[in-house]
């Protein structure tokens, strides 16, 4: 009887010593702080990209249409030809750091109308340089893309006034008025090419009407963040916890 574990005893003594679990809890928290701050330190600076819609040529929006605007200049500023250039420039001014250390230091993160340029190196002013060539590489990506939406834009517009014209043509003594065979010829072939001609033409009105500034300038960090340091003191206090009450039951048996 002596060996049967009874559960009410084991309590009994762990409140009685309690300050035990404590003092091993706060040990491991300590320790969970103290590999956090061991670790080589990392700094990290952002940018902030803000994207505003023009109503007044957009019209409503759909909360799935808005979406997908804010979605497509992530898309621009994550792109693989954005991350090239602020390799390409990192490279040649901070030639210490690799190509892969770039890339993953490299995370957008989207905040309503914003995009959060975050990057995390171990420098502090590489961080800020980093975050600065990838804004500006960025918004250049970006004012491309709306000039790009805008030519689209007017030749759809070209293209649609081609097809009116047909609709309007009066066929008189084998004379065609206003377009002729070639004209015809081709806007089958663009139509034929183009089935969603409406829809692409919404996307180019709305993309051509975007404008994007940086908001927030890439700063010098101050100070390294503690990455992980709240996961690593809990770890810390829960291994103590657990230490604590296992030498509590090997003591009771």
């Amino acid at each position: 009887m002596e060996s049967d574990f009874v559960p009410s005893m084991l309590i009994t003594k762990a409140i009685k010593k309690w300050w035990v679990i404590a003092a091993l809890m706060i040990l491991g928290g300590l320790v969970g702080m103290l590999v956090t701050r061991i670790h080589k330190p990392v700094y990290q600076s952002q940018a902030v990209i803000t994207t505003a819609v023009d109503y007044a040529y957009a019209g409503r929006l759909e909360d799935y249409e808005l979406d997908h605007l804010i979605l497509t200049v992530g898309d621009v500023i994550d792109s693989s030809q954005v991350k090239q250039q602020v390799i390409t420039q990192a490279l040649e001014e901070i030639p210490e750091i690799s190509e892969k250390a770039i890339l993953e230091s490299l995370t957008p993160i989207r905040k309503g109308y914003d995009w959060i340029l975050s990057v995390r190196t171990s420098e502090a002013d590489s961080a800020q340089k980093i975050a600065q060539w990838w804004a500006t590489e960025a918004m250049n990506s970006l004012q491309k893309m709306t000039q790009t939406a805008l030519e689209d834009f007017h030749q759809q517009t070209a293209m649609l006034s081609i097809e009116s014209c047909f609709s309007q043509t009066v066929v008189a003594e084998n004379v065609v008025s206003g377009c002729t065979s070639k004209d015809l010829e081709t806007l089958k072939t663009y139509l034929t090419a183009n089935a969603d001609t409406a829809e692409s033409l919404r996307d180019s009105i709305l993309l051509s009407n975007l404008s994007f500034g940086i908001t927030t300038e890439p700063d010098l960090p101050s100070s390294p963040i503690l990455f992980k340091q709240n996961l690593n003191v809990a770890a810390g206090a829960l291994i103590g916890l657990i230490i604590g009450l296992g030498w509590f039951f090997r003591g009771k048996k």
